[in-house]
C-alpha cells in the first residue's frame, strides 16, 4: 500500500471508530433514560397493586407501558454490546 492509501484507510479507521464511540454514548444515554421510566413504570404497578384504585383496563395499559420500556431496554442492551465488540475490533486492528 502507498502512503497515502494508508493515512486514507487511518482516517477511515479513526472516523469509524468515533461514530461507534458516539453511538456507544447516545445507547448509554437511552438505556439510563430507560431505566427511569422503568423505575416510575414498576412504582406505578406497586402503587396499582396495593390500592387497586386504577381500572383493569388502566392496569393493563400500565402493565403494556412497562413491557414495552422493558423490551426496548432490551435491544439497547443488545446494540450496545454489540457497538462494544465493532469498536474493540476497529481498536485491534490498529
Amino acid at each position: 500500500m502507498t502512503a497515502e492509501s494508508l493515512a486514507a484507510q487511518r482516517q477511515k479507521d479513526l472516523q469509524n471508530s468515533r461514530n461507534s464511540h458516539a453511538r456507544i454514548k447516545r445507547v448509554a444515554q437511552d438505556h439510563k433514560a430507560l431505566n427511569h421510566k422503568i423505575a416510575d413504570l414498576e412504582s406505578r404497578i406497586s402503587t396499582v397493586q396495593t390500592s387497586l384504585t386504577m381500572s383493569e383496563e388502566e392496569q393493563i395499559e400500565l402493565f403494556n407501558a412497562w413491557a414495552q420500556a422493558k423490551a426496548e431496554r432490551g435491544k439497547e442492551d443488545s446494540q450496545l454490546e454489540f457497538d462494544k465488540v465493532l469498536d474493540g475490533q476497529t481498536s485491534n486492528d490498529n
